[in-house]
């Protein structure tokens, strides 16, 4: 029996909540961070903010003008959605192609397998990107979408016969050829969906999110915080739709038994 999008769906829920959940909790902490040092500011410190803006004012009063902080809160954050997306795309392809038994940990997947590997993988990929969009644009959208299962071929390429990081990028963006084009309209697709929900959520909270200084009060954020888990738990099912797809064209060259390793040392590390 084929199984749905639907069905596949509730066997990866677990993942997808850890996924989802752990970066809002991040911003919505991070943003809580913020408002609490605004709120410990004296009068004169107000008016200085008002000058120099809150981040310049963190730095000058903390950390007399270096951007530490800020370049650490940047990098965790980068480490923990794109190591954690990594290991969503990589579950969901288990559970497509091998119906993996699969379960929050395995949101993780990469903090404990190849994790120096994917995080040079992924820097270097979204530089790519990066200067694909600078070129008119278009040249990036293609990147990003011939990057989408990039986690996949990563965990191949440790696990089959090894492959630096430049001939891992120039392997997915090979498989994806002639699958860029469905990739792109599920993703917009399902981009616009959560973008006219934040507006319509946006639209009726209104002015109830800020603050009395006209500031994002704890409302905002929470409003935040639910809006971010909300949209990125709408964007796994393009997921589910696009590695189904990628699988069904067997892309990544499936064989029996190829997962066995993998499996076998995840279940060796959880015991």
């Amino acid at each position: 029996m084929t199984r749905s999008t639907a069905d596949y769906y509730k066997e990866l829920l677990p993942v997808f909540l850890v996924g989802a959940l752990l970066p809002a909790l991040f911003e919505f902490f991070s943003a809580l961070a913020g408002t609490t040092f605004a709120l410990s500011l004296t009068p004169e410190e107000m008016v200085t903010a008002g000058e120099i803006g809150y981040m310049a004012l963190i730095q000058d009063k903390f950390f007399q003008g270096s951007a530490i902080l800020s370049l650490v809160v940047t990098a965790l954050r980068y480490v923990l959605s794109s190591l954690l997306n990594y290991g969503v795309i990589f579950a969901i392809y288990r559970k497509i192609s091998f119906d993996t038994q699969v379960g929050a940990e395995d949101a993780f997947y990469f903090f404990s397998h190849f994790f120096g590997f994917a995080l040079v993988v992924s820097i270097v990929s979204n530089i790519l990107v990066g200067l694909g969009f600078l070129l008119l644009i278009i040249p990036g959208i293609i990147l990003n979408m011939g990057l989408y299962p990039i986690a996949v071929w990563i965990a191949k390429a440790q696990t089959q016969e090894p492959m630096g990081v430049g001939e891992t990028i120039k392997t997915t963006l090979d498989s994806t050829r002639g699958h860029k084009g469905y990739i792109f309209v599920q993703t917009v697709i399902f981009s616009i969906i959560v973008g006219v929900l934040g507006a319509a959520v946006g639209a009726l909270v209104g002015r109830s999110a800020l603050s009395v200084d006209g500031g994002i009060g704890l409302p905002g954020m929470i409003m935040a915080l639910f809006l971010t888990f909300v949209g990125t738990m709408i964007i796994y099912i393009p997921a589910i739709n696009i590695i189904r797809r990628l699988v069904d064209a067997d892309i990544f060259h499936d064989r029996k038994g190829e997962m066995d390793d993998i499996d076998a040392d995840l279940a060796a590390l959880n015991e």
